[in-house]
Order: structure tokens, then C-alpha cells, then sequence
């Protein structure tokens, strides 16, 4: 587990590709996102806000890497 956490210390770049319906979205988001910028600055994030069956969807067809519902 530690050595899993020391390679994504690691990363030099890339991007993420997430979506939250609009609670979570105006409420959960914003404090998440600071702190992963904070700690991976050379990430790109893709960012989207949907309805939570097209999260769902969207996850279940790998077009998400992460949805928050």
C-alpha cells in the first residue's frame, strides 16, 4: 500500500476525467478538487456536471474515470 501511494506522489502528469450531479457538485466538489490540485498540480481535470443517471451511465461505460452521486 505504501509503495502504491509513493508512485502516485510520483506522477508527472495526466488527466482525470470526473462528474458530479449538483449537490455534490456545489457542496462536495469544490474543497475535493482544492486539495487535489494542491497535491497534483501537474494534473489536468475534466470536469462535468450531470444528472446522476448519466453519471452512472457514463462510469459503468468507462467514459468517467470517477462519478460523484
Amino acid at each position: 500500500m505504501e509503495e502504491a501511494l509513493s508512485a502516485l506522489r510520483e506522477i508527472a502528469g495526466g488527466e482525470v476525467t470526473l462528474a458530479s450531479n449538483t449537490t455534490a457538485g456545489v457542496y462536495l466538489l469544490p474543497p475535493i478538487v482544492a486539495r487535489f490540485r494542491e497535491s497534483y498540480p501537474q494534473v489536468t481535470l475534466h470536469i462535468s456536471i450531470l444528472n446522476s443517471q448519466d453519471i452512472v451511465d457514463a462510469t459503468m461505460n468507462w467514459n468517467l474515470d470517477f462519478g460523484l452521486v
